[in-house]
């Protein structure tokens, strides 16, 4: 009997390994199972982010290619203004002695035409401190003169600066023209 005991307990144990030993292989199944599923949503995840560089790759690399164009095009473009440049600059080394020249040139007509216009204000201010004492004159100093002809000797005096080119060009082209139809000596105007 004793046997049969040891054969029962036997059994019982075994029978409790056994259960234990299927509900741990449930548990692997299950694990398996969830395992599996993760490893299917990890393998996803991995292959749309894979597609994601692969298309950011391939948006990279045209741009680079578009990058690598322009800056070629751009170095092109470079040397073309840099010849452009070199030229202009032979061009303005040639002619910076002539701009020398003119600049002196025009320096000295400039500072002539000041001199020019300070004479000019000079000689009105004087022309016109003597008018003044000319009407001065006509109207306080005793004279043989009429009234009529004060009046229009002071506004002959008066405008005088303004018809005085008129006049001297018309006297200059008289003069001019008779001299141009007098007979010449072709030999002294050569």
């Amino acid at each position: 009997m004793d046997d049969f005991v040891s054969i029962i307990q036997q059994f019982l144990t075994q029978s409790n390994n056994l259960n234990q030993e299927t509900t741990e292989y449930k548990n692997v199944n299950v694990n398996e199972n969830e395992l599996i599923e993760k490893s299917i949503q990890l393998s996803e995840s991995i292959q749309e982010s894979f597609s994601n560089e692969v298309i950011n790759a391939n948006s990279m690399n045209l741009l680079l290619n578009t990058t690598l164009i322009n800056s070629e095009n751009t170095i092109k473009l470079l040397e073309e203004y840099s010849e452009k440049n070199n030229l202009l600059k032979q061009k303005l080394k040639e002619s910076h002695g002539d701009i020398l020249t003119n600049d002196r040139k025009t320096y000295y007509e400039s500072e002539a035409l000041d001199n020019l216009n300070l004479w000019y204000r000079f000689f009105l201010m004087v022309y016109f401190v003597l008018v003044a004492m000319l009407c001065l004159s006509l109207v306080f100093s005793q004279h043989n003169l009429t009234v009529a002809k004060c009046i229009i000797i002071g506004v002959l005096t008066i405008f005088y600066p303004l018809y005085i080119d008129y006049l001297v060009n018309r006297i200059y082209g008289l003069w001019k023209s008779i001299i141009d139809r007098l007979p010449k000596n072709v030999y002294n105007n050569l």
